[in-house]
């Protein structure tokens, strides 16, 4: 998942560093710190809590209307609202399989 040199760390960073502002809901805060808490991944709970600690003092937290329908997979649905909401330039996803590169 995150490697000190993959997509997911380069975008942290610019996070970090003002750069891009990460867009939440509660919703996705919750999935992101049950994902991150998951053995496999091997995060401390306090690497944990700073990665979602800077993801919420560098995000935006929103509340956005629900979305149904968005992508073949509906627990997806979330992302794309939160983008909506935000009217984000770009939502940046891992997710080739349910979020289709645009022609």
């Amino acid at each position: 998942m995150i490697t000190s040199s993959g997509n997911e760390a380069l975008l942290l960073l610019a996070a970090r560093h003002g750069l891009i502002t990460p867009c939440l809901s509660e919703e996705i805060r919750a999935e992101y710190s049950g994902v991150l808490s998951r053995p496999k991944f091997g995060f401390s709970p306090d690497e944990t809590t700073a990665l979602m600690t800077m993801l919420q003092d560098r995000g935006e937290m929103l509340h956005p209307a629900p979305v149904s329908g968005s992508s073949p997979d509906p627990g997806d649905d979330k992302f794309i609202a939160c983008a909506l909401a935000a009217c984000a330039d770009y939502l940046v996803t891992g997710n080739k399989r349910d979020f289709l590169e645009a022609g």
